[in-house]
């Protein structure tokens, strides 16, 4: 069987790799040096490794003209990216590199039935990569063994088990450390306690109400056991219409945050829609509000407003409409998010990604209410999914919705950063510090560092001890 390469997780089983590839045992070393007046010689200041260049002869066989022809598009179709992609050769197993084709086939070259040219590779990372590991802690002190030539850059995975103020990971005389413990004799504090939670598997204790705000109330929400949909949104009206449901929370709060998790999907320009969860005080006054629509068919985006106040006074913190011309052609496992904390609001918004649960395409919106009008306390949550005159509604769900409230009488206690089922994510190869896939680096403590696995035994460290399960994620790396 002929050998051939992976390039961009495609192979091209036509392909044929031939003798004569072209590849340095290593990427060249760059010498920086310094040359002093009157010194003979230099003395060296740094030194750089530079990019690898892979030449790869391939061969394939075609049977006429325009088949020639379907295969060069094809060609180029594959080997022309914006960006490097892995690259793997069939007589390299377990080895990766990560490469764009630069050039062309300048030595193209036609033979009867047979067609041949060299594919430059430009490797702008030089090493190459052995297969992912990933591997469980069975304990808080293991031993990681880089089996590479070089450093190796991990990622670390933390399933929080018990409360906890601080994290720190230590590999030798490095350490990476988030938040602060707490010193014997004080207590950690809990900066907010969530008040309610509906993981939209039942209406049990939601009821109608008679208005919302800019549109009808009719039809019937529904759960499903997993989300909140509208399966009616009862007779055509002249304005948004369909069905509401509100319930109350277990106690007026003032400093909150409102969490909600939606999908909003753009069928097609035929359809529009608006869904949208508020927050009401003791007397059915809104007072703030997230919400997701589309305003009308014809268009091809949906638009985020995150508001404080009501339809007599209000200030959108967060309006996409009119803060710039488009924004989400799918709204697909969403959050959005709205906090008061005194006259302080707080919006924000992100995509998760269904596999990692990273925040991606992120936003966040401050607004202080100098002349405190949006300062009544929340009593009630409240969803509405809405319909235009105009057509179908587009596809609609609420997955889950959350109400915190803030502590705010803390002094000088030390407040958790995790609660148990939460995940902390500690990247050290894109130097990113995540939980629940949102961006975390302000609890990077000062001095604390993205470290990489050294070639050989790495001993690393996990405190505080039994608080979480812990995993990572590397792949050795090579010269």
């Amino acid at each position: 069987m002929d050998k051939s390469l992976t390039f961009n997780q495609q192979r091209k089983p036509w392909i044929y790799l031939l003798k004569g590839r072209r590849k340095p045992p290593f990427a060249a070393l760059k010498r920086n040096l310094v040359y002093l007046p009157g010194v003979p010689g230099a003395l060296l200041d740094s030194t750089d490794t530079d990019v690898l260049v892979i030449e790869q002869p391939i061969g394939f066989t075609v049977k006429d003209d325009e088949h020639e022809r379907t295969i060069l598009d094809e060609l180029k179709n594959w080997l022309i990216t914006r960006k490097p992609v892995p690259l793997m050769f069939d007589d390299e197993p377990g080895r990766t590199y990560f490469a764009v084709v630069q050039n062309t086939l300048d030595d193209y070259e036609k033979m009867v039935s047979i067609r041949k040219g060299t594919i430059q590779f430009l490797c702008l990372d030089p090493f190459s990569y052995g297969e992912e590991i990933s591997a469980t802690f069975p304990g808080d002190a293991v031993t990681i063994t880089n089996n590479g030539t070089e450093e190796a850059d991990p990622i670390f995975t933390f399933e929080v088990q018990e409360p906890v103020t601080y994290l720190t990971l230590v590999n030798g005389e490095e350490y990476m450390l988030l938040g602060k413990p707490v010193p014997l004799g004080t207590a950690p504090a809990e900066e907010r306690t969530r008040r309610f939670w509906s993981q939209a598997d039942t209406l049990v204790g939601w009821t109608t109400p008679t208005t919302v705000e800019n549109g009808i109330v009719s039809g019937v929400l529904s759960t499903n056991g997993y989300f909140f949909s509208a399966s009616d949104y009862g007779p055509l009206q002249q304005n948004w219409h369909g069905p509401a449901r509100k319930t109350s929370l277990p106690e007026p709060i003032q400093d909150f945050t409102l969490e909600v998790v939606l999908d909003s999907i753009l069928n097609n320009l035929t359809h529009a829609g608006r869904i949208e969860v508020a927050l009401l005080d003791v007397n059915n006054v809104q007072v703030g509000k997230v919400m997701m629509w589309r305003p009308s068919a014809g268009t091809e985006e949906n638009f985020a407003v995150l508001m404080a106040g009501n339809q007599s006074e209000s200030h959108k913190i967060i309006d996409e409409r009119g803060d710039r011309p488009s924004t989400w052609k799918e709204f697909r496992n969403g959050i959005l998010r709205l906090t008061r904390i005194d006259n302080k609001w707080e919006a924000y918004l992100a995509v998760r990604d269904r596999d990692t649960g990273k925040h991606t395409r992120a936003r966040y919106k401050a607004y202080m209410d100098v002349d405190r009008k949006y300062m009544n306390r929340i009593a009630q949550v409240q969803v509405y999914i809405a319909k235009s005159p105009q057509g179908p509604a587009m596809y609609m769900r609420v997955d889950d919705i959350k109400v915190y409230r803030w502590n705010t009488n803390l002094v000088n206690q030390i407040p958790y950063i995790a609660q148990p089922g939460d995940i902390i994510t500690l990247d050290h190869k894109n130097d990113e510090i995540l939980i629940n896939g949102e961006d975390r680096t302000d609890l990077k403590a000062f001095g604390a560092e993205y470290f990489k696995l050294k070639p050989g035994p790495n001993q690393v460290v996990v405190d505080p001890s039994n608080s979480f399960q812990t995993s990572v994620e590397y792949r050795d790396r090579y010269r």
